[in-house]
C-alpha cells in the first residue's frame, strides 16, 4: 500500500469523492506553485484561499475519477468551483484537509503496525 487519503464531499447532486495521493498531491503543488504544505498552514494563518481549495479539489477528485475508471472529460477547475458553489468553501475544505493530511502524515510504520482494534464481546 501507498500514502493514500480519501473523502467525501456529501451534495445534494450526490457524493463527490475525492482521493489524494502524493502524486495527486504534486499536481496540486504544480498548478499553485507553492509546496503542500505552505498551502496547509495557510488556510491555518488565513493565506490561503479559494484557490487553493479550487486546485485541491480539481486534483482531488480526478484522481478519484482515474482510480475508479470513470470515463469522461478530466476534472477542472471550474468544476472545482461548482462544488463549492454547491456545498459551501468550509464544507469542501474539511474533508480536503483531512484527506490531504492523511497521505502527508503517511508512514510505513503505519502498514508494519496496525491499530488492533477491539472485538465486541457480544
Amino acid at each position: 500500500m501507498a500514502a493514500r487519503g480519501e473523502g467525501i464531499i456529501h451534495a445534494k447532486s450526490g457524493d463527490i469523492y475525492l482521493l489524494f495521493t502524493n502524486r495527486a498531491l504534486l499536481n496540486a503543488e504544480k498548478q499553485l506553485g507553492k509546496g503542500i504544505l505552505s498551502v496547509l498552514n495557510g488556510f491555518i494563518s488565513n493565506n490561503s484561499g479559494y484557490t487553493e481549495l479550487v486546485a485541491l479539489l480539481r486534483v482531488g477528485v480526478e484522481a478519484a475519477r482515474q482510480d475508479a475508471h470513470t470515463s469522461g472529460r478530466p476534472v477542472t477547475n471550474s468544476d472545482a468551483i461548482d462544488i463549492i458553489d454547491e456545498v459551501g468553501f468550509a464544507a469542501a475544505l474539511t474533508p480536503v484537509v483531512e484527506a490531504v493530511s492523511d497521505v502527508i502524515s503517511y508512514s510505513q510504520e503505519d502498514e508494519d503496525n496496525p491499530v488492533k482494534s477491539e472485538t465486541d464481546p457480544n
